[in-house]
């Protein structure tokens, strides 16, 4: 059985894009929002083995949309589970 069934679709990242994500410290989150980025203050980013996934929940999640596509994908990556592998680099 899935770990991640229930929890939204469980995306690929490979599959959202054009998107770029990153990890930063709540000091820096006024920084890379001024540079374009938003905060995903809702986002669920899991790493990890995919049996037994790992909430990453210890930085905010940025996330910066460079196309249409991109921006209309925005919703749903607040809403949806992000599955990014065994590692967040």
């Amino acid at each position: 059985m899935d770990p991640l069934a229930g929890r939204g679709s469980t995306l690929p990242v490979l599959e959202l894009t054009p998107r770029a994500m990153l990890f930063c410290g709540t000091p820096l989150e006024s920084f890379y929002t001024s540079c374009g980025w938003t905060a995903m203050k809702t986002a669920r980013v899991m790493y990890g083995e995919r049996d037994h996934p790992t909430l990453k929940d210890d930085n905010v999640v940025m996330m910066v949309f460079v196309s249409e596509r991109g921006k209309k994908l925005q919703s749903i990556l607040q809403r949806e589970v992000i599955y990014v592998g065994a590692n967040t680099w």
